[in-house]
C-alpha cells in the first residue's frame, strides 16, 4: 500500500505518492554533475547574426572627412541590413547615417574609429 504525502504547490496541498517521490529523488541524485576529466570543452564561436533579420544599429558621419573630401557611400558587403541616409540638419550641416547590423564587422571599426576620435 503505498504512501501518501501532502506537498503544497501554489497554495493548495497536492497528495503524492512516495513511490513516486523516491523515483524523483534517485532521478536528481543521477542529474549530478560529471566527475571533471581534465579534458575541456570549449563553446562553439557564436556566429555573428548579419541577415535581414539582425539588430541594426547607427552611425552618423560627417558630410566631408579632414582633407574637405566628400564621403564617397558605398554598400557594406558584411551585413544584410545596410543602408544609408543622408539628413540635414537645422543648422544647415549635412551628415550621412548609416545603418548595419549590430554584429556586422564595418559597423564595429566605424565604432571603434568613432570612439578613438572623442
Amino acid at each position: 500500500m503505498p504512501v501518501t504525502i501532502a506537498v503544497t504547490m501554489a497554495g493548495q496541498s497536492v497528495p503524492v505518492v512516495a513511490a513516486m517521490a523516491s523515483h524523483l529523488a534517485r532521478e536528481t541524485a543521477a542529474l549530478s554533475l560529471p566527475r571533471h576529466t581534465g579534458i575541456v570543452d570549449t563553446p562553439p564561436a557564436r556566429k555573428p547574426k548579419i541577415d535581414y533579420t539582425a539588430p541594426v544599429g547607427s552611425i552618423d558621419l560627417a558630410d566631408f572627412d579632414e582633407a574637405d573630401e566628400p564621403y564617397e557611400i558605398r554598400a557594406c558587403h558584411y551585413c544584410l541590413p545596410w543602408h544609408a541616409e543622408v539628413h540635414i540638419a537645422d543648422d544647415g550641416r549635412v551628415f550621412v547615417r548609416e545603418w548595419h547590423a549590430v554584429d556586422c564587422e564595418e559597423f564595429r571599426g566605424l565604432l571603434s574609429t568613432a570612439k578613438d576620435q572623442l
